[in-house]
């Protein structure tokens, strides 16, 4: 259960997901679903867990090697790709909230920490030169 391969391959993909079989929307299922192969396969192996959970709750037809778990994604369910769209939303907010956070925590550093480094090392300099005078 390293990695979750996914087959993308299959062009028939279900009625449910189209709507109508006209080819701009079929074209545009089959990008969808593409996007979201590729997001999954980037994920971390924890993430990647998470949505094989999913998967195994909604009762997919997967198959497992030494090489990871397989599923055609266009043989899913509308329901189970929804629910897999809302946790690469959750995790892509996720993603980026942290991003924030570091790049906030970074600032915070820059402006008190290696700014006072400097200051400090300034100060060490004045006062060790006035540690043989005495008052």
């Amino acid at each position: 259960m390293d990695n979750i391969g996914i087959l993308n391959n299959n062009l028939d993909v279900k009625n449910s997901l189209i709507g109508e079989k006209t080819s701009s929307s079929k074209n545009t299922i089959e990008k969808e679903l593409h996007d979201m192969k590729s997001k999954i396969e980037e994920m971390s192996h924890h993430n990647q867990l998470e949505i094989l959970q999913l998967l195994v709750q909604s009762r997919c037809d997967m198959s497992e090697n030494q090489n990871g778990t397989f599923l055609n994604l266009s043989k899913l369910d509308s329901h189970v790709i929804e629910k897999i769209r809302e946790y690469l939303s959750y995790v892509e907010f996720q993603n980026e909230y942290l991003k924030e956070i570091e790049r906030k925590k970074d600032a915070l550093v820059r402006k008190y920490f290696i700014l006072d480094s400097n200051k400090s090392s300034e100060l060490t300099k004045i006062s060790s030169s006035h540690v043989g005078t005495s008052v």
